[in-house]
């Protein structure tokens, strides 16, 4: 079982979230927003090692658990294929990460040991004012799901979140309601008003005609 270290950022130290990352701090202005509860809190593995598949099932409840920074074994990055050629963008960490922590046991580290640095030309906040967040969202997931069974793996523990997580990107306006607290992106608030409308729309259409009613 190969092993791997992943170093956590805490809050404490940076403001504006919870993973790191390298960055050159005055090249772009920085975007400030409020921490969700995840950003918030200590890593739950905090200074432990946590064995395969664990951490998998673990950022499919909250992406924010998606490693921002890691040391690994070369033979490990290797042994799964590494990257996956059709993910430049959106996720193209966390279908890497996924190949790879399903089969290996990894350190959480609490120490902060870099920055990460928020700024408007990133793909995820690109991906958010474009509306497309939550389909490239669906995109990963769904792979994550047929890798499953191309692999063979056996990993309730995994199919689980799996599931929970599907059902959040199929219905947003229902995760909103759930979490009311966490930051929501403008295509997830678009995704919420097509959702509210859609379902008055429905009631209006079901709704008995009251003129009928009266004759």
């Amino acid at each position: 079982m190969s092993r791997s270290r992943f170093w956590r950022n805490s809050t404490r130290s940076t403001p504006s979230t919870g993973l790191s990352r390298v960055g050159e701090p005055g090249r772009s202005q920085e975007l400030r927003r409020e921490p969700s509860a995840s950003e918030a809190s200590i890593h739950p593995y905090a200074e432990s090692v946590v064995d395969a598949p664990k951490l998998v099932a673990l950022f499919l409840e909250d992406c924010y658990f998606i490693p921002g920074g890691l040391l690994i074994r070369r033979e490990a990055a290797a042994r799964d294929g590494g990257f996956e050629e059709e993910f430049t963008g959106m996720f193209e960490d966390a279908v890497f990460l996924v190949k790879l922590f399903l089969r290996s046991s990894v350190f959480i580290s609490s120490r902060s040991t870099y920055l990460y640095r928020m700024h408007p030309q990133s793909c995820t906040h690109v991906a958010g004012l474009k509306g497309e967040e939550i389909p490239a969202e669906r995109r990963y997931l769904r792979w994550i799901e047929e890798y499953l069974v191309s692999s063979g793996l056996d990993a309730p523990e995994v199919r689980g979140s799996l599931r929970r997580a599907l059902f959040r990107v199929r219905y947003p306006a229902v995760e909103a309601i759930r979490r009311p607290r966490r930051t929501l992106s403008e295509s997830s608030l678009a995704a919420i008003s097509s959702g509210v409308r859609f379902l008055s729309s429905l009631a209006s259409r079901s709704a008995p005609d009251s003129r009928a009613s009266a004759a």
